[in-house]
């Protein structure tokens, strides 16, 4: 004979999610975003770095060489203490564009951990998300503030670029962060 089926009624009873289930849908998109970020964010920066090289110290840009990188990696502290303290004034350009790459390295860590928490299917994913596509808009809106001012010197060209990166973390965050805040299929895969 079979034992009856026993519940328990201090456990809870947790319905099963009705709609659509799992990485796919419009979820593939944010997937490939995170997946396509990590790869990103260095390349660019090795790219930045590179035409830096490629305009060398003497250019009208004021590029960097090699040997400059070199004698700046070499520094102490109390090197470049004493080279701020001597001259402020030359140490702003390095500092704004050091406050502004700090926050990138932030994205670029939050879209790593975006990617494992997606790949998990953990239930903090739509959070972090969200937090990740709010923090794309503000330093994007960073960085078209500092082009447009006389912090650093920004080409046109680059002004432009700083524009259109703005608008597109506008819509990008208009859209994905509603769609991680609103949607069934999100709430249904996201809960381990």
């Amino acid at each position: 004979m079979s034992q009856p089926l026993h519940v328990d009624p201090a456990d809870p009873i947790v319905p099963e999610a009705k709609g659509p289930k799992g990485l796919g849908g419009w979820l593939i998109l944010p997937l490939l975003h995170f997946l396509i970020l990590p790869i990103a964010y260095p390349v660019l920066f090795a790219i930045g770095v590179a035409s830096e090289l490629k305009a060398g110290a003497g250019s009208e840009g004021g590029g960097l060489d090699a040997n400059t990188i070199s004698v700046l990696l070499q520094l102490s502290f109390e090197d470049w203490v004493r080279i701020i303290a001597s001259d402020p004034a030359s140490f702003k350009e390095l500092a704004v564009g050091l406050g502004l790459m700090l926050p990138v390295f932030g994205l670029w860590v939050l879209s790593l951990i975006c990617l494992i928490q997606m790949l998990r299917k953990a239930a903090a994913l739509p959070t972090l998300a969200i937090v990740y596509y709010a923090v794309a808009l503000v330093v994007s809106v960073a960085f078209l503030a500092v082009s447009h001012t006389s912090l650093l010197e920004f080409t046109a060209a680059e002004q432009k670029d700083a524009l259109k990166d703005a608008v597109r973390s506008f819509w990008g965050a208009l859209i994905w962060i509603n769609y991680f805040r609103l949607s069934k299929r999100v709430k249904s895969t996201f809960v381990n």
